[in-house]
């Protein structure tokens, strides 16, 4: 047992109501011998929408920690922004650096991506020598090195779009799935059933 797997499993025991909820699901659902991985369903390629009328590709934000807002898009370029998080009564301000968004139906083309706000995020500096993270199928990422911060926007170079779904996002997303997975993968471990976690 990894000592991650350790601290997620005191962590475990020591939450009464997850502790019944698992008490409660049957042993199928988390067994070592079943994959762990769900179908992609609202984060799949199979939902979104055209980008706009002078493009032919799709444009999504609408999944699970999905952020970006469509401002224009033409054939060789998707012009987004970052949406506000919820308001903070630390400083009395909302916030924003993230960004994940989904674009279809432009594999083996140009397509350069443009972040016009990345300006006005809460850590503006933060885009020098970025490189934004991709991927096809939101298990393997990449970063792109054709990506510049330049006169206050952030600009992803595509060329050519690696594949016709693509998803770009600040970091690698960690999300509720991957999440759900590794909660069921440290009790097949904490039950002997081995399957560690991530």
């Amino acid at each position: 047992r990894t000592p991650e797997a350790t601290r997620m499993l005191s962590l475990v025991r020591g939450s009464s109501l997850l502790s019944s909820l698992l008490r409660s699901t049957p042993s199928s659902l988390y067994s070592p011998r079943r994959p762990l991985r769900r179908p992609m369903t609202m984060g799949s390629c199979a939902f979104g929408s055209t980008a706009g009328d002078g493009a032919s590709y799709g444009f999504s934000s609408s999944f699970d920690s999905g952020n970006g807002e469509l401002v224009s898009a033409t054939e060789d370029v998707l012009t987004m922004r970052m949406k506000e998080e919820p308001f903070t009564k630390k400083d009395d301000r909302k916030h924003f650096q993230w960004f994940h968004f989904r674009i279809t139906g432009a594999g083996g083309r140009p397509l350069k991506v443009v972040i016009d706000n990345a300006d006005q995020a809460s850590y503006p500096d933060g885009w020098h020598d970025y490189k934004a993270f991709c991927s096809s199928d939101r298990t393997t990422w990449h970063r792109v090195q054709t990506t510049s911060y330049v006169g206050g926007k952030l600009v992803i170079d595509l060329r050519p779009v690696p594949s016709d779904c693509v998803y770009l996002a600040y970091f690698v997303p960690y999300n509720y799935e991957r999440h759900l997975d590794f909660v069921a993968s440290t009790v097949a471990a904490s039950r002997g059933g081995g399957g560690g976690g991530e």
